[in-house]
């Protein structure tokens, strides 16, 4: 099964913005990272 980095970063974006406009903490920057963790790695 393959993770769809697209679909996810948008999902975070979206996150991101929802946090940011409740006012809930100042968002001054923001970094994402996928980490693909699986039995291949190994």
């Amino acid at each position: 099964m393959g993770v769809d980095q697209p679909y996810i970063n948008g999902l975070l974006s979206k996150v991101i913005d929802a946090i940011d406009r409740m006012n809930l903490a100042e968002i001054v920057d923001c970094k994402t990272e996928i980490l693909k963790i699986g039995s291949d790695n190994y």
